[in-house]
């Protein structure tokens, strides 16, 4: 029965606190928790919890934009790989996403010390980042910019592609009559003009391939053999430089990548401590407290899980010199509600979870045990109650 929470509808809270996170991990990281019976687990968690939840009253949730699981990327640096434009650019965005938590924490005038502790080892990474963004454009294209040999080549490019059109048109102008259609087209990466099949013989060049109907036939004439080989030269120099810029970003990266590891698993921690600051803040959730000798106490108890429209807040105790609670009624009386409320709440505290009440006050507990439900067995000749009794 131990460990038995799916019929308290443990995992459907985990999935509706989940959806608040602000990234994949994060998400991971509730959908995975469990309840502990360590106290001091338990009283550093729901601590954290309380923090967050006060921060969020005040200057709501720090701004996530841009934090993603880098962890792939990282791997691949740390091998010596090279890292695409689009994933370096996504380093950089977690590291700006970091600096922005630190700057939420610094700005902050109320007294979180277990977040504060938590979120101390971040690493800002500004080196890193400025690089990166003289590099990259948020398009993840490398900036001309990126480098003095880039520019120069891009230029060359440029200037290579306005005398192909320049002398293009000049061949369309000159063959129109056997062209047909006055455009270019773009085959094996060449430059060439779209000539009809009965008047290939009229200009010398390179042919490219047919039309689909065979009619035409794509032809580089010669005089742009020399300026296509010209581009495609250029374009093998962007690719190399292109490629220099992007392994000499991922070397600046490879001797942070084990810092950049321990500040994604703290940004994890801190985003799905803010989804469950979220999640209670819209519903008016409270951290329980967790005493040695305290009393199980539930002020205006809302299971979280029935329409806030509809349901119905109930206070729960048990104190000494109590440790039972037995409850009777009539059937549709609300008793499997109670029940699983009571559970639900027990085991979200011990997960480090808010919960939907007034107050709340736990004892220090060792386990908790479920067995809801009807589980008579025809075959086995097991009434109601001997079922339960049995398990």
């Amino acid at each position: 029965m131990k460990e038995n929470y799916q019929q308290l509808e443990f995992d459907l809270m985990k999935e509706a606190v989940a959806k608040y996170c602000s990234f994949s991990l994060g998400k991971s990281y509730i959908l995975n928790e469990t309840p502990h019976f360590s106290k001091l687990w338990v009283d550093r968690e729901l601590t954290r919890g309380k923090e967050a939840l006060q921060l969020y009253e005040v200057y709501r949730s720090p701004a996530f934009a841009g934090v993603s699981d880098i962890s792939d990327t990282l791997k691949i640096i740390m091998k010596g790989g090279v890292a695409d434009a689009r994933s370096l650019y996504a380093i950089s965005r977690f590291s700006n996403a970091v600096t922005s938590v630190l700057s939420y924490l610094k700005q902050s005038e109320l007294a979180t010390p277990e977040i504060q502790d938590l979120c101390y080892g971040l690493n800002e990474q500004c080196p890193i980042v400025n690089a990166i963004a003289n590099a990259i454009l948020p398009s993840y294209e490398i900036k001309d910019s990126a480098s003095p040999s880039l520019k120069g080549i891009r230029r060359s490019i440029r200037d290579c592609e306005a005398n192909i059109a320049k002398e293009t048109q000049t061949l369309i102008s000159r063959y129109s009559g056997a062209l047909m259609e006055n455009i270019t087209a773009i085959r094996n990466n060449r430059t060439c003009i779209l000539v009809k099949a009965s008047e290939k013989n009229k200009i010398r060049g390179f042919i490219h391939g047919e039309s689909a109907s065979g009619q035409a036939v794509y032809i580089e004439p010669e005089i742009l053999v020399r300026l296509n080989n010209t581009l495609q030269s250029l374009k093998s120099q962007e690719e190399e430089e292109v490629y220099r810029i992007l392994k000499e970003l991922s070397a600046l990266v490879k001797p942070q990548c084990h810092s950049y590891f321990a500040d994604l698993d703290t940004m994890t921690i801190v985003d799905a401590l803010f989804a469950k600051a979220t999640w209670a803040y819209e519903r008016q959730g409270v951290y329980a407290d967790v005493k040695e000798n305290g009393r199980l106490y539930f002020k205006d108890a809302r299971h979280p899980l029935i329409d806030p429209d509809k349901v119905v807040s109930n206070t729960y105790e048990i104190k000494e010199p109590y440790h039972h609670l037995l409850i009777t009624g009539s059937n549709t009386g609300g008793k499997t509600v109670t029940l699983k409320t009571i559970g639900l709440f027990t085991v979200l505290t011990y997960a480090g979870f808010p919960i939907l009440c007034e107050s709340a006050q736990l004892p220090l507990l060792d386990g908790v045990y479920v067995d809801i439900g009807d589980q008579q067995s025809i075959v086995e000749s097991l009434s109601t109650f001997s079922a339960h009794l049995s398990k």
